[in-house]
């Protein structure tokens, strides 16, 4: 995520033109850093045979855009007319059973076990991606059907690519939860918007939220799982605080271009 940071942050103009496709241009160009780096006589970061989920999102105006791949997730808190917090996702998880990704995936040959009970235990079995039906060993046996990485994955259909989703933000949406599968393996979208929802009530900090959320997920995690976990990230980001920061930023251009026009005005 540090390169799709730095990639954005040196598209300049390019990403206010056309956010949704410097944001994909950024995944896409990460990826291909990633494979660069595994063709290096020492590998820094194997991403041949692992990868990773990602999701970021990049607020213009009022304009918020998000672009995720895999099962990371974003999910809008708004108050609605009632007073209550509904919860918007605006993300995707790329699950690979979803119908369009597992035509994909079929499309290049990949095969996709569906998911079922394990009959020794009686625990579900999420669908997974393979290169050949009849040799599991192969691999990739991936869960979802996009990511970051897992190079030797592409073959069979595994893709870098980001789906960019647009949302116009309104004074009732008040705080968006950007999170790794850990958080919401269980933890789900209700439960994660209840809890920021009572720090934002309260007037706390969003890092707390953020801090309780993660704390929270973290002990599901030792419960269910024991020693056991995936990984657990996590931002929460007020909007109104950002939507007051752009109108004292808009005030304050509007003073200097009006500072500007009275200088230039002849005695």
């Amino acid at each position: 995520m540090h390169t799709i940071y730095h990639m954005l942050e040196e598209s300049g103009e390019q990403i206010m033109d056309d956010p949704a496709g410097t944001l994909a241009d950024a995944f896409e160009a990460c990826n291909v850093h990633l494979r660069l780096m595994a063709c290096e006589p020492m590998i820094e970061v194997n991403a041949l045979e692992s990868g990773t989920c990602a999701v970021c999102a990049f607020m213009h105006l009022r304009e918020l855009f998000v672009a995720s791949v895999g099962d990371c997730r974003c999910v809008l808190g708004a108050r609605g007319d009632d007073g209550e917090m509904a919860v918007i996702q605006l993300s995707t998880d790329h699950k690979v059973s979803l119908p369009g990704e597992l035509a994909r995936i079929e499309g290049k040959c990949g095969y996709v076990r569906p998911g079922r009970i394990d009959p020794d235990d009686g625990e579900f079995v999420p669908a997974r991606m393979y290169e050949h039906e009849d040799r599991p060993w192969l691999g990739p046996g991936l869960c979802v059907s996009r990511s970051l990485g897992d190079l030797n994955a592409l073959r069979c259909g595994l893709i870098p690519t980001p789906e960019v989703f647009s949302h116009v933000v309104r004074d009732e949406d008040k705080f968006i939860i950007l999170a790794s599968d850990g958080v919401w393996e269980f933890i789900d979208n209700d439960e994660a918007v209840r809890i920021v929802e009572v720090f934002y009530n309260k007037g706390l900090p969003a890092l707390d939220a953020c801090r309780y959320l993660i704390a929270k997920a973290a002990v599901s995690w030792r419960r269910f799982e024991g020693e056991y976990r995936d990984d657990i990230t996590a931002i929460v980001v007020y909007l109104d605080i950002v939507l007051q920061q752009l109108s004292a930023d808009a005030v304050g251009e509007l003073i200097e271009e009006e500072d500007a026009a009275a200088a230039a005005e002849p005695a």
